[in-house]
């Protein structure tokens, strides 16, 4: 999906929910944690890993998240965040480096990436690139207390 597609998704979305309401009203949340359940065996499979699911999650904008740190290899140090936000289907995945001199590692973020990406999508919910999500939010409802809020913010962060 590309950033213009993803922030019409985003926007679409915003006019459909209050930004007060941290979930939707229609969100079964066992029903999710179930299907992330399920999502995880896959992943665990394709990737060779064992993810953590983390369903205590809350005040938030999103629901759960699966994440693993890569230990060994040429992905050591690196944690895998694929972050399920509770509004419409959609989550966003990234690689985050916890050791700071692992700048210039050798790691082919991308074939992870679009291994989660590929898997998740095929369970029905929609990538939100984490490009996207860097913008500043402009949707509908307005805030005093910052004018420099992101589409992260709304719909994939704590509230």
């Amino acid at each position: 999906m590309t950033q213009d597609h993803a922030h019409l998704l985003l926007m679409k979305l915003d006019a459909q929910y209050d930004w007060s309401k941290e979930s939707p009203p229609d969100l079964d949340y066992q029903a999710e944690v179930r299907r992330l359940s399920l999502l995880k065996k896959d992943l665990d499979g394709l990737l060779g890993i064992a993810l953590e699911l983390d369903t205590q999650v809350q005040d938030a904008y999103f629901f759960a998240q699966l994440m693993h740190l890569f230990l060994a290899g040429d992905a050591a140090g690196y944690l895998l965040i694929v972050r399920f936000s509770s509004f419409g289907n959609m989550f966003s995945a990234w690689l985050e480096s916890q050791n700071p001199s692992n700048v210039g590692a050798r790691l082919d973020v991308r074939e992870i990436l679009d291994i989660v990406e590929r898997v998740v999508a095929s369970k029905g919910y929609t990538f939100i690139p984490p490009e996207a999500l860097d913008r500043i939010y402009d949707g509908r409802n307005s805030f005093s207390h910052s004018p420099e809020l992101t589409w992260w913010d709304r719909f994939f962060d704590y509230s």
